[in-house]
């Protein structure tokens, strides 16, 4: 069963790496827009993914005490 993100320790979350973080997010993306070839070009999908990976960023430092 998936966890929301409030549930996962943050300190986790830095432990993961930068490409799997990324990789993850852009199957979150594609899974979430159902992308087609039709609906949403190759660079719409980066400007989603860049923005989803800025939001997780800005939630893991969010979490991190005296970070």
């Amino acid at each position: 069963m998936l966890r929301s993100l409030r549930q996962i320790d943050p300190l986790n979350l830095l432990s993961t790496s930068k490409d799997e973080l990324w990789v993850a997010l852009r199957l979150r993306v594609r899974s979430f827009y159902k992308l087609n070839s039709l609906s949403l070009g190759i660079e719409d999908h980066k400007y989603l993914v860049e923005r989803e990976y800025g939001a997780i960023e800005e939630l893991i430092f969010g979490l991190l005490p005296n970070v």
